[in-house]
């Protein structure tokens, strides 16, 4: 297969925007990597830093939750089913402050929303959208 591919002499304009935008190492298993090089899209750059301020945001919220409930252990999780979730050991609890609405029970454990986790949620959702939409236009035949 190898030789075959050497084989091929590939037009020279489509080898050049293949070089210009992708990365060297890029992994299309990996959903949380960048598709094209920074700088090939400036609307890909700008929804990237907008997706990079909302993941902060997120650890802001992780760490203020922590400074005002005390609890060292709470953590921010996410998984496909509730989202983006505070999760508190079962012996720290009874500690969240009361704008921490319970969204699931574990054994081990309890997890909440904020209606600040919920707006970073939405926005990061949106975020990945127009991505998507975006790197989908960008990929697309140019004239």
């Amino acid at each position: 297969m190898d030789r075959l591919i050497d084989g091929l002499d590939p037009p020279a304009r489509l080898v050049e925007r293949l070089d210009a935008a992708v990365p060297e190492e890029a992994d299309p298993a990996r959903s949380d990597e960048r598709r094209f090089r920074a700088g090939f899209s400036a609307d890909l750059d700008r929804l990237h830093d907008e997706e990079k301020s909302a993941l902060a945001d997120l650890d802001r919220l992780e760490r203020e939750a922590i400074g005002r409930t005390g609890i060292r252990s709470l953590k921010i999780g996410y998984n496909q089913v509730f989202g983006y979730y505070f999760e508190v050991g079962k012996t720290h609890s009874g500690r969240v402050p009361p704008e921490f609405r319970r969204r699931q029970t574990l054994a081990q454990g309890e997890r909440f929303t904020t209606d600040g986790l919920e707006a970073v949620e939405l926005r990061l959702r949106e975020l990945r959208e127009r991505l998507q939409a975006v790197e989908a236009e960008v990929w697309g035949p140019r004239g």
